[in-house]
């Protein structure tokens, strides 16, 4: 088994070139096999989180990893939503780190919305379904987590309200910041 970088065929004789620069030749017929090597892929980068994420970090890096979520999306939500307080209820009623509807909490079987695993992996969940039903749209996603499906779906898109349409900017700039200070490899 040899690594080469290309081969060349001609009436019956195969040259196989080498990475140094060398080459060999072999009748055609001894190769049994040719496939590309496929790099490994490097390590995505790490974000260095900050220390006001530091107590959810491993729910947050969880729920993106089991529902293929980007943890940066997670926290830019959590940290607009409730500024990562865990108690936090908003004047309609929304609970805890990623403010879930009661009605919400109960749809994705989240029994204590004020316990931080429960509303991470609930509120994940929830972000993933918006996502996957605007056809990976996070703006949509976004806009539809805090205005409804039926107000998107009303408008066409996101709906004309300051609160949604500052709710997603708030969002994405945080969610794009968060990126942007990953690490390569660490």
């Amino acid at each position: 088994r040899k690594v080469v970088e290309r081969v060349e065929i001609e009436r019956g004789i195969a040259t196989l070139f080498l990475p140094d620069g060398g080459s060999f030749q072999m009748p055609e017929d001894r190769i049994r096999e040719i496939r590309p090597i496929i790099p490994e892929a490097p390590p995505p980068p790490k974000i260095v989180w900050p220390d006001e994420v530091q107590p959810f970090v491993d729910y947050i890096e969880a729920a993106a990893e089991k529902h293929s979520v980007e943890a940066a999306l997670i926290v830019a939500v959590a940290e607009v939503e409730s500024r990562f307080d865990p108690f936090a209820i908003s004047p309609k009623g929304a609970q805890g780190l990623m403010q879930l509807m009661p009605g919400t909490a109960d749809e994705l079987d989240v029994d204590d919305p004020f316990d931080p695993p429960q509303n991470i992996e609930g509120g994940t969940r929830w972000l993933k379904r918006l996502i996957e039903r605007y056809e990976g749209d996070i703006q949509l996603a976004l806009a539809a987590y805090n205005a409804g499906e039926g107000a998107v779906a009303r408008y066409g898109g996101i709906p004309p309200f300051r609160e949604t349409e500052n709710y997603v900017l708030r969002v994405m700039e945080r969610y794009e910041r968060l990126v942007s200070t990953a690490v390569p490899g660490a």
